[in-house]
């Protein structure tokens, strides 16, 4: 066997495996986008269709609810978009009212089902006992925060708050992202700066 073939690809292997993790880290670095939720991607434009009704501004978003939800599970599936470049900022589901073990059955199995789909996401410790807030970090992602009068790059996160509501035991779920999130209120101070509309003339 010719030896100058044998240690080209003995080269081959070795630059191989040492590409690999560098290869296997870039393809979870850019597999980590925005959680979805009911068929939605946060961070997409939202679509002009009349599916989707308008319901209020708020301070940062505009809020449009779909006229007919998707899910059979849900009374209301909503959607707030930033200002400006109209973009999915957060995804919300709210169930009609039920017995609370109803609800708790929902949300054990939603749960585990955002687990099973989104196997990075962990749980912050910080939600209210019953409550669950599982999200991800996303290592492509950073956003500057100043944190005591000092720039700090920080990941963005993606992911949900999931509970049950304590008079009516409907179940809530809301999906959202760090990036958009910031994107929206930096687009809402924008707006804020145009000039006034003339309301009476």
């Amino acid at each position: 066997m010719n030896k100058g073939f044998v240690l080209r690809n003995l080269a081959a292997v070795a630059f191989a495996a040492a590409l690999f993790p560098f290869l296997a880290w870039l393809s979870f670095a850019q597999s980590v986008s925005p959680v979805s939720l009911f068929g939605i991607q946060i961070g997409t434009r939202l679509p002009d269709s009349p599916e989707y009704r308008f319901v209020q501004e708020d301070e940062t978003t505009l809020d449009y609810m779909l006229r007919n939800t998707t899910n059979p599970e849900y009374l209301i599936q909503s959607v707030d978009i930033s200002k400006r470049s109209r973009v999915v900022v957060s995804i919300h589901g709210r169930t009609p009212a039920g017995p609370a073990s109803v609800c708790q059955r929902r949300l054990s199995e939603t749960v585990a089902q955002l687990r099973e789909r989104y196997p990075a996401l962990r749980e912050s410790g910080k939600a209210e006992p019953g409550d669950h807030d599982p999200n991800m970090v996303r290592p492509s992602c950073f956003l500057s925060v100043q944190v005591t009068g000092m720039p700090l790059r920080v990941p963005c996160s993606s992911g949900f708050f999931l509970y049950c509501e304590r008079q009516s035991n409907a179940f809530v779920i809301r999906a959202e992202d760090t990036e958009f999130s910031d994107l929206a209120r930096r687009e809402a101070e924008a707006v804020a700066r145009l000039p006034k509309r003339n309301h009476l003339d």
